[in-house]
């Protein structure tokens, strides 16, 4: 017989807080428009209450806060749950934080997609009781978090156990001085394999930070597409051929220049 957790989260502030957003939304004149998007909603929400269900995806449904306060109310009911995909959801800040308070000590949450959902520095603030959860595959891609963010990410990660696997920070307005703490708090997490930081900004000071990273590891992989660094549109990775070859050819390329010398890369070409 399954015991059924009965927490009552309609009276912390938690739900109290959503609770007016909700209110006005069901009495808008959007309500209407978005029944079928509701139904399917409930429908999730009626089964994570009942029963323990193992994953749930909200993608794509932009509910902002009146999402996060049913979320908060069923969440605690199940033990079961490893998957939560809530990209795209619109939730903002405030519903980040509604989320994360009813995660906390949901240990059996292993993978969690929060990426485009306008979170910002004041959600990314809420992120720690998360990181030293269960969690291994974190997304957080899409919400222009920024350095300051980063920054205290990077404490709460480094804090936490060593468990993460793969953590997606692209399109995050990531500067060189939030490349360079995050990677000092990540040189002790043996499990991480993949860092994905595509479409930030970080330049060649970061990323100099980021390949003492990657040197640490055969394993992991770090991406840095679409930054403006010396490495763009390269994958870093301890070993690297790809690497290993623009490094010496760039160092070819110093040398010849002060020799005056045709660079190493040209002479093999003839």
């Amino acid at each position: 017989m399954r015991t059924t957790n009965t927490t009552n989260t309609t009276n912390t502030p938690v739900f109290n807080e959503g609770y007016d957003d909700l209110t006005e939304m069901v009495f808008s004149d959007e309500f209407s428009n978005q029944q079928d998007i509701i139904q399917k909603l409930v429908q999730q929400l009626v089964q994570l209450y009942n029963g323990d269900v193992t994953k749930l995806d909200f993608r794509g449904i932009r509910l902002s806060n009146w999402l996060a306060v049913f979320l908060a109310y069923a969440l605690p009911n199940t033990s079961q749950l490893t998957v939560l995909d809530l990209s795209y959801c619109n939730l903002g800040s405030k519903g980040i934080k509604t989320i994360v308070a009813a995660l906390e000590n949901k240990h059996s949450l292993t993978t969690l997609d929060l990426s485009w959902n306008q979170m910002a520095f004041i959600g990314a603030m809420e992120l720690g009781n998360v990181l030293f959860g269960g969690i291994t595959d974190l997304n957080l891609s899409g919400n222009l978090i920024g350095d300051r963010a980063i920054a205290c990410i990077a404490m709460d990660i480094k804090k936490g156990p060593d468990i993460i696997e793969k953590f997606n920070l692209s399109h995050n307005l990531i500067k060189d001085a939030g490349a360079a703490i995050l990677a000092k708090s990540l040189l002790e997490k043996q499990q991480l394999t993949e860092l994905n930081l595509e479409s930030n900004e970080i330049g060649d000071k970061g990323s100099d930070c980021l390949i003492e990273l990657a040197k640490r590891s055969d394993k992991l992989k770090i991406t840095l597409k679409g930054n403006p660094s010396k490495f763009f549109g390269m994958n870093l990775k301890r070993n690297n051929n790809e690497l290993s070859n623009k490094l010496s050819n760039e160092l070819s390329n110093e040398l010849s220049n002060e020799l005056n010398m045709p660079s190493w890369s040209k002479r093999q070409k003839r």
